[in-house]
């Protein structure tokens, strides 16, 4: 079984509800989802996205994946991550 380490997909800021494959979810009051609609249905198509004993999701980032190396451009906030073979790839948010 791989591991991975859930992460939370919401910052501080009101933010509307998203789709969850079949689950409309509101993020919690003062807060909002950090990924686009387009990014959670492609994430939920990847199978990387987890939920939680209370049905809340999360990002599932494997340690066997990625080595860590993160950097931020400015706008709009796009992540680039470099795995441990040295490809790129790039997340909006």
């Amino acid at each position: 079984m791989r591991k991975y380490q859930s992460i939370s997909l919401t910052q501080r800021g009101q933010g509307s509800p998203k789709k969850f494959g079949d689950r409309i979810i509101a993020p919690p009051d003062g807060m909002h989802w950090i990924w686009s609609q387009e990014n959670i249905d492609k994430a939920m198509a990847e199978g990387i996205i987890t939920f939680t004993e209370n049905d809340f999701p999360r990002y599932k980032k494997y340690f066997d994946e990625w080595d860590g190396t993160i950097s931020f451009d400015k706008k709009p906030c796009r992540i680039k991550v470099r795995n441990i073979a040295g490809d790129e790839t790039t997340i909006s948010v």
